[in-house]
């Protein structure tokens, strides 16, 4: 999950080429509120989707969870992960995975102004209240029940219904085999921080 602070004006602002516009232009958009498997409306949503999928290798969707809304992501984006990346250093890189390389607390490196922190796990509410006990030792409820565990449980719910719609446009209908590929499924959160690069010799 990306936060990123740039200074532009009109003359340095980084233009998208032409041909880049009209493919954003031509990216689907898919309502999904609603919408249940079996339901109306379901299988050309699902059509749609998986036709954006293939030609584009995303889509546009429309959709109606609270924990996604704005009041969420200026929650999340606006103030939690702004307070979680100011924290000193040491705090940070308590942030440590051993089990695989870049699990955890990535930054301090020379002349890159990017930090990274992942929560490995995160449909499971302790492992967001383990995370955010390595940075608040005195507790955060706010920033694991009321922000990450909201944006987080919402988002995963998108995102298994996109995932279903896509292996079903793709012929995948069985029920079983639709739920032995979620159960391997397990959903980690990693939220970065991309600042402004030092320019040498200044």
């Amino acid at each position: 999950v990306p936060i990123e602070h740039q200074e532009t004006n009109s003359r340095t602002k980084p233009r998208i080429p032409a041909s880049t516009e009209q493919q954003l232009m031509e990216i689907t958009k898919v309502d999904l509120r609603g919408l249940e498997p079996g339901q109306p409306g379901w299988d050309e949503a699902r059509d749609a989707v998986t036709a954006s999928i293939v030609a584009h290798g995303c889509v546009v969707v429309h959709v109606q969870h609270v924990g996604l809304d704005e009041d969420i992501r200026q929650a999340l984006f606006g103030r939690a992960m702004q307070e979680m990346f100011a924290l000193p250093a040491e705090a940070k890189q308590r942030n440590s995975n051993n089990d695989m390389q870049y699990g955890g607390y990535i930054g301090q490196i020379p002349g890159m102004a990017y930090e990274s922190m992942r929560i490995k796990d995160v449909t499971d509410a302790g492992h967001i209240s383990d995370f955010a006990g390595l940075l608040w030792p005195q507790g955060n409820p706010a920033f694991c029940s009321d922000t990450v565990g909201e944006f987080t449980k919402n988002a995963v719910s998108l995102e298994k219904t996109v995932t279903r719609m896509v292996l079903e446009g793709l012929g995948v209908r069985d029920e079983h085999a639709l739920d032995s590929h979620r159960d391997q499924l397990c959903y980690s959160l990693r939220m970065s921080y991309y600042g402004i690069c030092p320019e040498e010799n200044t």
